[in-house]
């Protein structure tokens, strides 16, 4: 989306919200938002594929013969837009940029500092990420698009 779009993290354009959700929703200052999400049915006739068995073990994309990545890839360059993307305008959407802050705590559990809005609250112990037994990256995504200032 970086490359499409120009917006950047960087430039506190782009938000990762990490509700696992193969979604999108692009915010137009002053004249809206439009969400964009993968349709459910893509996502069930994709998963048909000998490709996407290969990814539901983990291997790496780079490891599963090329002969099935072309026949994914053949798939969805064919599939007409309509059939992938459902697209429609959030008409409640409030843009809420995510408040940045220098302000950090030590986790009480390994006691390193870790800034405020990535600790959680467990049991009223102000907790890191990692200890809490989340890890982001095992997360799909969901990005917020704030398109200019």
């Amino acid at each position: 989306m970086q490359a499409a779009t120009g917006a950047t993290y960087g430039k506190g354009q782009l938000f990762r919200l990490n509700y696992g959700k193969p979604a999108i929703t692009f915010y137009f200052p002053n004249k809206g938002a439009v969400r964009v999400n993968l349709r459910n049915e893509f996502l069930d006739r994709a998963s048909g594929f000998e490709y996407m068995k290969y990814r539901k073990e983990g291997v790496r994309n780079t490891e599963i013969p090329e002969h099935l990545a072309d026949e994914m890839i053949n798939f969805a360059a064919n599939t007409p837009l309509d059939d992938i993307f459902n697209v429609k305008e959030v008409l409640d959407f409030t843009f809420k940029p995510i408040a940045t802050s220098v302000n950090k705590s030590k986790c009480e559990i390994c006691g390193e500092y870790t800034f405020e809005r990535y600790l959680r609250n467990m049991n009223g112990k102000l907790i890191c990420i990692p200890c809490a037994g989340y890890d982001k990256e095992e997360d799909n995504i969901l990005w917020l698009f704030h398109m200019g200032k």
